[in-house]
């Protein structure tokens, strides 16, 4: 039973952190001012940044999709949306190799966290869904008040009138 959605998790781990080394080396490879006059700060710092947060942002919401799993869909949706928002970016032209790698990690992950399904649950919803039989052992539904297998009557808790009457196997029904 996975409880987590690890295989998201994964893939949106990668991708925040592909497009956080993509603006490492996007800052450190821009220069520091622009051409042909190279007296205006470069125009790609603010690119650069704006992917930088989305990127941090993106390992939040990883670390959150794992976290808290019941909110899955909640932080597959901002994974996938900021991922997605980081690839302006990749105006800068260094960004790309490796920014559009964890754009599409971030993707991946976003979108397979959201469709993602608990795996059943916690080892207490089987109790509600079925019972062992004190005769022979072994699990029978919970809403049959005989054992399938040898007769042995079991007591049901459950309202009055919630289910029909049913015989104990091997005896005919009333006339």
């Amino acid at each position: 039973m996975e409880s987590r959605p690890i295989t998201g998790f994964i893939l949106t781990l990668l991708g925040g952190l592909f497009i956080v080394l993509g603006t490492i080396v996007g800052i450190v490879l821009t220069p520091p001012y622009s051409p042909p006059y190279y007296t205006m700060p470069s125009y790609y710092y603010p690119f650069l940044l704006t992917s930088a947060v989305c990127g941090v942002l993106v390992l939040l919401a990883a670390a959150e999709m794992y976290l808290r799993p019941e909110y899955h869909a909640v932080w597959g949706i901002v994974g996938l949306v900021l991922s997605v928002a980081a690839v302006v970016g990749a105006i800068t032209g260094y960004f790309a190799l490796f920014g559009v790698v964890g754009v599409v990690f971030g993707t991946l992950g976003g979108a397979t966290s959201i469709a993602w399904k608990s795996g059943g649950g916690s080892p207490t919803a089987l109790v509600g869904a079925a019972r062992m039989c004190p005769g022979c052992g072994r699990y029978v539904p919970a809403a049959t008040p005989y054992c399938a297998f040898c007769g042995t009557a079991a007591p049901v808790i459950r309202p009055p009138g919630a289910w029909t009457a049913q015989q104990p196997p091997g005896t005919l029904p009333p006339k």
